[in-house]
């Protein structure tokens, strides 16, 4: 296998780059159209554990209340009282964030942001979706995992309900996603049926589509890659954690070394 190099992720803006942490450069292996992969580090503090890409190619973790910038000594969002704990961004740069135990959207270019919905008590997470709406997840107060579906059309309408535990979300196209709940891989579609895909040996703890349909899921041992016609194979070996792609570009954010890696051909 080629020599894994370390490059330089480029990100658009005014604040100055931090250091890069030292880690150990995961093993890596084939996947579908991406041979190789080449990993990128990013510094990021304070134990994160959500993370959303934007464009020009922006890495945000929502961290501290904040909405920090992956790889820079600066905020999109500085921290808050009123925390943000989680982010989600469109293709057209317009983000939707929780913070106080309610749904927000912030459109690309204005300065304010427009509250959209409470959300019933419980511990929620965002997925992007392509078209200015957001998979909202997580577990209610009840115990009970769901899924919400927020669309500018409907609003935001439940897509899934479970007594078993949600572990990512991720989206499959305009009003489409794949969940994992528990060890199963399921797929909402677009009219809001359930379709069961792949049972896995470990529950997932993150989930990412690839534009040829294949699908990268992370869980405890590292990144397995998941072809559309059903094959497998090991995309990352001892990386794991919540996923973003963009370009092919598959960005990983470790919560055991506090950093974003970010995984090319």
């Amino acid at each position: 296998m080629q020599q894994l190099r370390t490059i330089a992720l480029i990100v658009l803006g005014a604040c100055t780059p931090s250091k890069q942490a030292p880690s150990t450069t995961p093993a890596t292996g084939p996947f579908g159209v991406i041979a190789q992969m080449q990993v990128t580090q990013l510094s990021v503090p304070h134990g994160p554990r959500e993370l959303a890409l934007c464009p020009p190619g922006l890495v945000l973790v929502p961290v501290g209340g904040g909405i920090a910038l992956a790889g820079w000594d600066g905020w999109l969002s500085p921290p808050d009282q009123t925390p943000i704990t989680s982010i989600a961004c469109d293709a057209n740069g317009d983000l939707t964030y929780l913070r106080a135990g309610a749904l927000w959207r912030r459109d690309h270019g204005d300065a304010q942001a427009t509250k959209l919905v409470e959300l019933p008590s419980g511990t929620w997470h965002l997925a992007s979706t392509a078209n200015r709406g957001a998979w909202i997840w997580g577990r209610a107060a009840s115990g009970t995992s769901v899924v919400f579906r927020l669309s500018p059309a409907r609003g935001v309408t439940r897509a899934l309900a479970t007594a078993r535990p949600i572990g990512a979300v991720a989206e499959a196209g305009i009003d489409a996603a794949i969940v994992a709940v528990d060890r199963t891989i399921v797929l909402i579609d677009a009219n809001g049926a359930i379709h069961p895909l792949r049972e896995m040996p470990r529950a997932p703890d993150g989930l990412a589509t690839l534009p040829d349909g294949g699908v990268v899921v992370s869980d405890a041992l590292g990144l397995t890659g998941i072809a559309s016609d059903g094959t497998t194979s090991v995309v990352a070996a001892g990386l794991h954690g919540p996923m973003a792609i963009s370009y092919l570009s598959l960005f990983v954010l470790s919560t055991e070394r506090d950093a974003v890696f970010r995984l090319a051909p």
